[in-house]
């Protein structure tokens, strides 16, 4: 047995993964451990390459001394412990469990039929990769594999953790997956404290993801959920007390309510709310959901000719998400309008709308870090050509000038005007966190081209609560579909691998 001064540099690579293949499970995840470490086999592994093994990818060696036949060694993402993920860094989590699960699948099935993985906490330790996040990587990985691969030889998974607060995690994040009536998409795990998941999946997650599939265009519709899933929720108080704690004077509790408010204590407070708010959005990091979307999107239905291509978005959200994540301009349509935008209150004329960028600047260095007012004294900008007010160029009222937004609303429906034209063709509208705040916006639309298309179009909608549901009539037709739950593991189930 070769001896080595120093350990590899990427450590812990028997704790990522281990690869259990005998007949009995221990009935406590918990006492699933690694029972030694062999620097040595990392070595040997590194050596013949000439280089680092790289994140997110997987080798097997033998199990030597462990109470396992094969041991999966896998490299993933190493943080400051307390920093927030990336994309690329979740990414490349969601790469280590899928290139474990491939390297498990390409072993041989053991005599006694059961060919059982145990995940690890892969980056959690001194990797520093959060908890809460990793445990939702790790298991929506898992379940979308299994999705792709109905016919693993792979019989069980354990998520084994090492504390309480993670043990916790799993439970919960298992539990949000779990139905009692056998029938409803999600997991199902046994009792006591084994937690091996089996995925199966509801009529409904089918149907979803064969109309994606058979599609040959497709209109992403999103609303207000859509947003909430990576955090910007509107009704979230808590949001709102995080982020604008200085406006909960004012009676104030999410950022719902100052929709549509004309009542300020004084146009310093009005203005200050305003570049507060567009300083959140600005502000707003980047989302894995909405990088799977465009992943997704961009490699099903885009071309190389961006003028013939195959999707468009349409979204009430003002966010600017979408642009942000890759999408480009020339495909979406916010009809709701948009916050890197102002305007004058009045609409004293078509093009009194201004980019918001400068004005921010201006603002930004006198707002008061504690207050987050303005001084008193600060002057208000105000219309350059009628010296009205300026506000955030979104519906909220009356005042919306929605000008500049209706020429994405024409080439929207020029898009799926087009689509249609040839019989052959197939269009589906996939529908993400659209409620019932503003149906006439996108949900009534949608349905309207379900119908009026005689099932040429269909309908995918994904959302809690009432963004799930579809009407019967367009169901039963089967010129729809509903699906109700979280909308990041309904997406990863219908959209394919991208996610």
């Amino acid at each position: 047995m070769p001896e080595h001064d120093s350990q590899p540099e990427h450590r812990c690579t028997v704790l990522y993964a281990f690869f259990l293949m005998r007949s009995t499970l221990p009935s406590n995840i918990r006492d699933l451990r690694p029972v030694t470490w062999t620097p040595w086999t990392t070595v040997e592994l590194k050596s013949p390459q000439g280089c680092l093994e790289a994140e997110g990818q997987a080798k097997v060696t033998p199990g030597y001394n462990l109470n396992s036949k094969y041991v999966i060694h896998t490299v993933g993402p190493q943080m400051s412990r307390g920093s927030v993920p990336t994309v690329e860094q979740a990414k490349m989590l969601a790469d280590c469990y899928r290139s474990c699960l491939q390297a498990a699948e390409e072993l041989p099935v053991p005599d006694s039929g059961r060919k059982v993985l145990v995940f690890c906490s892969i980056s959690t330790g001194i990797f520093g990769f959060p908890s809460a996040e990793a445990c939702s990587i790790a298991v929506r990985t898992v379940l979308v594999w299994f999705s792709h691969h109905r016919d693993s030889t792979i019989t069980d998974v354990v998520f084994d953790v090492f504390s309480e607060s993670d043990l916790d995690l799993y439970r919960h994040r298992l539990s949000e997956l779990s139905y009692d009536d056998g029938k409803s998409p999600g997991v199902v795990f046994p009792a006591e404290e084994q937690h091996i998941v089996k995925l199966y999946e509801s009529p409904t997650m089918q149907a979803g993801r064969t109309i994606i599939r058979e599609a040959d265009y497709l209109i992403l519709s999103a609303g207000a959920g859509l947003s909430a899933s990576t955090g910007l929720d509107y009704t979230s108080a808590e949001l709102f007390s995080q982020h604008l704690p200085g406006f909960k004077k004012y009676g104030f509790r999410c950022l719902y309510d100052i929709f549509g408010v004309q009542s300020w204590p004084s146009e310093q407070a009005r203005w200050s709310y305003f570049i507060n708010h567009l300083i959140l959005i600005r502000n707003w990091p980047q989302h894995e959901l909405y990088s799977n979307l465009w992943q997704a999107i961009s490699a099903r239905f885009s071309s190389r000719d961006a003028d013939i291509d195959r999707y468009f978005v349409r979204t009430s959200n003002a966010d600017g998400l979408f642009i942000r994540h890759g999408f480009p301009v020339s495909r979406v349509s916010t009809p709701q309008g948009h916050y890197a935008q102002l305007q004058c209150i009045r609409k004293c004329r078509k093009n009194a709308v201004f980019d918001a960028a400068p004005y921010i600047a201006a603002a930004e260095p006198h707002l008061d870090p504690i207050t987050q007012h303005m001084p008193a004294d600060f002057p208000v900008p105000v219309c350059p050509y009628c010296n009205s007010d300026l506000v955030l160029c979104v519906r909220g009222g009356s005042y919306f000038n929605d000008h500049p937004f209706r020429q994405k609303e024409r080439e929207y429906r020029e898009f799926y005007e087009r689509a249609l034209e040839s019989s052959a063709n197939k269009v589906v509208i996939l529908e993400i966190g659209v409620g019932l705040s503003t149906p006439s916006v996108l949900r009534w639309h949608n349905e309207d081209l379900v119908e009026e298309s005689e099932g040429r179009i269909k309908l995918v909608r994904v959302g809690r609560d009432a963004a799930g549901f579809c009407p019967f009539d367009l169901m039963e037709q089967g010129y729809g579909v509903g699906i109700q739950g979280d909308i990041p593991d309904i997406l990863a189930a219908i959209m394919g691998s991208s996610f």
